[in-house]
């Protein structure tokens, strides 16, 4: 079980990929939700307060490193971490250029619950 009270939003267009983390971050403890768009998260995060989004990079119309911006301009207190399985070095040195850690798929159990135990949390200012 966890020791911090953390909302946890996992975006990813393959939904199955996106329950499972789901699943396993609700079971360390952390409450979490699923958005299938870089727009749905937009819409998500604009109403309701996130400690973490795991955002996958290639996601159809917004792409990740679109929607981590807009997450942060709405949240600027939420750790954003992107994670792919493309080596897509746009979007990758983009996403490095606005300070977001990149976490490359395959996608580990014990490196989501290692990730979201080393979130520094910032507290809303």
């Amino acid at each position: 079980m966890s020791s911090r009270e953390l909302d946890i939003l996992v975006v990813d267009d393959n939904l199955d990929f996106a329950e499972m983390l789901a699943d396993v971050v609700q079971l360390r403890g952390y409450r979490c939700q699923v958005a299938g768009s870089g727009e749905e998260c937009v819409r998500y995060v604009a109403r309701h307060a996130v400690d973490v989004v795991f955002m996958d990079v290639m996601l159809p119309g917004m792409d990740g490193v679109a929607a981590a911006r807009a997450v942060q301009a709405l949240r600027p207190e939420a750790a954003i971490l992107l994670v792919t399985g493309y080596t897509d070095e746009n979007l990758r040195r983009r996403a490095e250029q606005d300070g977001f850690p990149v976490i490359y798929k395959p996608v580990t159990v014990d490196r989501v619950l290692m990730a979201v135990d080393q979130i520094p949390l910032r507290k809303p200012t």
